[in-house]
């Protein structure tokens, strides 16, 4: 496979997964998010930071 078939660009980030049988390991290419929707999840988590804190805990 090559870049453009794939539509990579330097800096893309993947996230891999391992099939339940452990023989297939597929990448998935991250989407970016919007700095709007970021700044919304960081207020969020922000606002609820003990209850972040305590699942994190878990």
């Amino acid at each position: 496979m090559n870049k453009e078939y794939m539509h990579l660009n330097a800096g893309d980030k993947f996230k891999k997964t391992i099939s339940p049988d452990g023989q297939v390991l597929p990448f998935k290419k991250k989407q970016k998010i919007s700095a709007a929707t970021l700044n919304m999840i960081n207020a969020l988590f922000d606002e609820n930071k003990e209850l972040m804190e305590k699942l994190k805990d878990k």
